[in-house]
């Protein structure tokens, strides 16, 4: 494999929108709450929900979305 051709595949990983990272973690908390790693809370999903917000903007800017 060339330079250029690892390169390629890199640019083609950064494609993905950086949102879906956050939808994966969002994804992963109600998955762990389902199978009983973490306790349901509705508080506790709040908070969560406050500070991966907050991160996401932090993280994205502009781009990220509003709720």
């Amino acid at each position: 494999m060339s330079r250029r051709a690892s390169a390629g595949a890199r640019q083609g990983a950064v494609a993905v929108p950086a949102h879906l990272s956050f939808d994966w973690v969002r994804t992963q908390y109600a998955q762990a709450v389902r199978f009983g790693l973490i306790q349901p809370s509705l508080l506790a999903s709040a908070s969560f929900e406050r500070r991966l917000c907050a991160l996401e903007q932090f993280s994205l800017g502009p781009w990220a979305r509003r709720a």
